[in-house]
């Protein structure tokens, strides 16, 4: 894996930035996502609809099953050479994944105040600016950024300890599962955006 990653309290600068901006396509819609979590950076890549793939079709709740099986769809898209099927699979568990994300940022903030607990109002101030995060990228109409200041995924294997000390310990390894899905799922962005600046059709890549 290319190391790209930024650290949390790193930010981009403007020859990034600009970088970032340049798609080898034109003309198309792009899906966004979101690296790591300490710098939502949101990245374009082309969106293809696909009559197989449907908002039904997605679970309400965090599926680890629904996730390796899309993961290995694409995959498969990837090497028959299918870039827009596999770019459609990618423009729909991406958002999935980082939705259930938001969720279960809530829900640990939930547990947190349940509890009692003087953490509670700064998990639940992470897990909002997120989902606010989540929302001005849906407004926004080209790359944009957005500095949140902590890993999401890091805030996941948190909540994973606590779900341990309340004896889930079923709901404490789905939500393993979850962080480690979101991480991997922001990996794509560094391998889109290497992509994007050698000039290459980031397709599919997620």
């Amino acid at each position: 894996m290319p190391s790209v990653i930024l650290g949390s309290n790193a930010r981009p600068h403007d020859s990034r930035r600009r970088d970032l901006e340049m798609s080898p396509r034109s003309g198309v819609r792009l899906f966004p996502i979101v690296l790591f979590g300490t710098l939502a950076l949101w990245f374009t890549g082309p969106q293809v609809a696909d009559a197989q793939t449907s908002e039904a079709s997605v679970p309400a709740t965090w599926e680890p099953a629904y996730w390796d099986e899309m993961m290995n769809a694409i995959k498969d898209a990837q090497q028959r050479g299918d870039r827009m099927h596999a770019e459609s699979l990618c423009s729909e568990v991406i958002p999935y994944v980082e939705a259930q994300a938001i969720k279960a940022l809530r829900d640990h903030a939930a547990l947190l105040e349940s509890q009692q607990s003087a953490s509670a109002a700064e998990v639940r101030a992470r897990a909002e600016k997120l989902a606010q995060a989540k929302v001005e990228q849906g407004r926004a109409n080209g790359p944009s950024s957005t500095y949140l200041g902590f890993a999401p995924w890091e805030e996941l294997y948190v909540y994973v300890g606590a779900l341990q000390l309340s004896r889930r310990d079923s709901d404490a390894l789905a939500v393993r599962q979850l962080a480690l899905a979101y991480r991997n799922s922001q990996q794509g962005y560094i391998r889109r955006t290497i992509l994007m600046r050698e000039r290459k059709d980031p397709r599919g890549e997620c």
